[in-house]
C-alpha cells in the first residue's frame, strides 16, 4: 500500500484537487474534516475541554469558532492542542489505511494542510503540493468562511509557506486563475499508476 500525501496553504484549493482524484477512483483520506468528527469522542473531547476550558463546546458540540479564535493567536495553545488532535487522527488513518489494504487498494492519498508541520510526508511514497498566490487564497478563505483579511493572515502565519513546502514534494499543481487544474492531475495520477499500480487494471 502506498501513501501519496497533498498538501498545501489554506485556500489553495487542495479539497478541488482531492475531488477530481477521488472522481478518478483514489480514495482520499481527509484529514482536516476527520478531525473535526474526533472532537466529538469522548477521550478528545476531555482534554479539549482540559486545555480551552466549557466554551470549546456549544451544546456538546465542538464550537470551532471559539477553538478557533482561541488557538491561531496563541502558538502555545495551537501546538497543545495539535498535540492532542493529531495522534487521534493518525490512529483512524491507520484504521483507515487497514481497511484499505484488505480490498486490494494499491494508492491512497492522504489530504493535510500540515502534512509538512507534522512530519506526516515523512511515511509518504510520494508528496503534490498545490500551490496558489496569497492574494487568491485570502480572497476564498474569507468568502467560505465569512472572517475577515487579518484572521486568514493570523491562520497564514501558522502554517508553513510553499517554499518550505516545495522541497518535500515531488509534484505541484498551480491553482491560479491562468492554469488548467484538470490537466495537471490527470498527469499526476497517470505517473503515480504507472509506479505504484493502475486503478483501471
Amino acid at each position: 500500500m502506498k501513501v501519496v500525501g497533498l498538501t498545501g496553504g489554506i485556500g489553495s484549493g487542495k479539497s478541488t484537487v482531492a475531488t477530481i482524484f477521488e472522481q478518478l477512483g483514489v480514495p482520499i483520506y481527509d484529514s482536516d474534516s476527520k478531525a473535526k468528527k474526533i472532537y466529538n469522542s469522548a477521550f478528545v473531547k476531555e482534554k479539549v475541554i482540559e486545555l480551552l476550558g466549557e466554551h470549546a463546546y456549544l451544546n456538546d458540540v465542538p464550537d470551532f469558532a471559539f477553538i478557533a479564535s482561541k488557538v491561531f493567536s496563541n502558538t502555545e495553545l495551537l501546538s497543545n492542542l495539535n498535540a492532542i488532535i493529531h495522534p487521534a487522527v493518525n490512529e483512524d488513518f491507520q484504521i483507515w489505511l487497514e481497511e484499505k489494504l484488505k480490498q486490494g487498494v494499491k494508492w491512497v492519498i492522504k489530504e493535510s494542510a500540515l502534512l509538512i508541520e507534522t512530519k506526516a510526508f515523512l511515511e509518504c511514497h510520494s508528496v503534490i503540493l498545490v500551490s496558489c498566490p496569497e492574494e487568491i487564497r485570502i480572497q476564498r478563505v474569507m468568502k467560505r468562511n465569512a472572517i475577515s483579511r487579518a484572521e486568514v493572515k493570523q491562520r497564514m502565519k501558522n502554517q508553513t509557506s510553499d517554499a518550505l513546502r516545495l522541497p518535500h514534494s515531488e509534484f505541484c499543481v498551480v491553482n491560479d486563475e491562468n492554469s488548467a487544474l484538470i490537466p495537471q492531475i490527470i498527469e499526476i495520477y497517470r505517473i503515480l499508476n504507472l509506479r505504484f499500480g493502475s486503478f483501471n487494471a
